[in-house]
């Protein structure tokens, strides 16, 4: 079901199972009262309304009644309605009265049908048993009443020294866990954050998420998340799948078309498959490519690459779907000759000349469609070539022009070959940048950067059997 809590529903999988028992930890001042109550009011304000009870050990109703009215909540209206109750009294009554069989508790309860349930805090429950041993007891007991009643409930918690380095008790026995902490920003602000330890039957969102409180209430922003770039988005609403299924997702399609994204390679991690895929399937859609290649990518590692997704290098050159540009001394076969402009020992200018008379040249002409194109660059070979800041200058002017004509671009490059302040400027000019790297015995793909606005967490690269050669899991 819905927690009504903006955003917080994305990082626990879409909700929390109904009838579960999820504790709410954090320390003092973390927002705990809040977030639960808003968990009730969401309830309540959905179509089919589910009415809710506050159960509290140490605040007054009249408490909670003023502080929520800043978020605009009139606690009084729903509990006028039979749509929540508000209910102060002590502990040790609460659990044998909720225990009874016709308990009064329980009657409050199925007074109003209830379906959600807080309770603040089981933090005293442990003065009322005098050992480990009935403590637990008494709390298996009021986790099993609850279920048994399909009743979806928030146990608040304090937080103690040793909550992050140890699971306690509770934390075992409940579906879920979601800590809340307050940490500081920046030497003088403080920063809300949101954790979802554990979620039984859900795909949560990992890591520590920032909460903060708005006019409304809570509102959750997950992480991995970052500003769109919208004139790029808008420029145009087509996407290029890479062909990665983990990536196109994280994508929200793919890679916007007239975008410039970035590879980020270390000498260790296989990036081909992972270029190969994203070429191939522009190929495949008719699309066209200019390739240039790199000292470990020749035409032949292409044609075989190329080969292992369907498609004859053969075809594509007959059908001048695909151009090389090689500033290597390397053999060609006569068959691909006309398809491959060798660049060796050539200078930085006559490499400028050579790529405006073979396409940008016909972009302005209109002999070429950059919607139809598709253009690979490999920076460490032009800056093996000619130097960084040939490369730099030659980007500044490059990068603009094949937006410009919606040319979509990928370029491969390795920070840690390259000056900090060119690795910065490659930052700037690239809409996304997809980072893959060898790690121990893994390699790893994550996107630091995106037109879409998103970023994701590492994922592992895992070999399969079939085309595009690797999951992300």
């Amino acid at each position: 079901m819905t927690t009504g809590i903006e955003g917080l529903d994305q990082v626990v999988g879409k909700g929390l199972p109904e009838g579960s028992v999820t504790i709410i930890e954090g320390a003092p001042g973390t927002g705990k009262t809040n977030l639960s109550l808003q968990f009730l009011l969401g309830g309540i304000e959905q179509a089919d309304k589910q009415p809710g009870a506050y159960i509290t050990f140490e605040e007054l109703p009249e408490q909670l009644y003023e502080e929520t009215k800043s978020f605009g909540w009139d606690l009084r209206a729903y509990e006028k309605q039979n749509l929540l109750r508000v209910i102060c009294l002590s502990p040790d009554i609460f659990l044998e009265e909720l225990l009874k069989t016709n308990g009064f508790v329980t009657q409050l309860l199925d007074e109003i049908g209830c379906k959600r349930l807080v309770i603040d805090s089981i933090s005293l429950f442990r003065y009322l048993s005098d050992n480990e041993h009935d403590y637990r007891k008494t709390f298996y007991s009021l986790r099993n009443s609850l279920r048994r009643k399909k009743i979806t409930s928030l146990f608040i918690k304090e937080a103690d020294a040793h909550s992050d380095q140890n699971a306690t008790f509770e934390q075992f026995v409940v579906d879920g866990v979601i800590s809340l902490k307050l940490d500081p920003l920046q030497q003088i602000y403080r920063k809300r954050t949101l954790e979802v330890k554990k979620m039984r039957g859900c795909a949560i969102e990992e890591g520590e998420h920032i909460f903060n409180f708005n006019d409304k209430g809570v509102k959750v922003v997950p992480a991995l998340s970052m500003i769109e770039d919208k004139t790029t988005l808008n420029a145009s609403d087509r996407f290029l799948p890479t062909g990665i299924t983990g990536l196109d997702r994280i994508l929200h399609g793919g890679i916007p078309e007239g975008s410039m994204y970035m590879i980020d390679t270390n000498s260790k991690a296989n990036y081909r498959y992972l270029l190969a895929s994203i070429v191939a399937e522009q190929l495949k859609k008719g699309k066209k490519a200019l390739v240039l290649l790199t000292h470990a990518l020749s035409t032949m590692d292409f044609e075989a690459l190329l080969g292992l997704f369907g498609l004859s290098l053969h075809d594509l050159i007959k059908n001048d779907q695909i151009l090389f540009l090689d500033f290597y001394d390397r053999i060609v076969p006569k068959e691909y000759e006309n398809a491959v402009i060798n660049l060796f020992d050539q200078t930085g200018e006559e490499f400028n000349s050579v790529m405006h008379s073979n396409f940008i040249s016909l972009l302005k002409s209109g002999q070429y469609v950059g919607d139809d194109y598709l253009v690979t660059i490999d920076s460490h070979t032009l800056i093996s070539s000619f130097g960084e800041d040939f490369v730099i200058d030659y980007l500044a002017k490059i990068v603009p022009t094949l937006k410009g004509f919606n040319v979509s671009s990928i370029m491969l490059n390795n920070y840690r070959q390259i000056s900090e302040r060119n690795a910065s400027y490659f930052e700037r000019i690239s809409d996304g940048i997809i980072k893959t790297w060898v790690d121990g015995r893994y390699q790893f793909v994550q996107v630091n950067k995106s037109a879409q606005g998103v970023i994701s967490k590492p994922l592992i690269v895992e070999n399969s059997q079939q085309a595009p050669f690797i999951e992300l899991v």
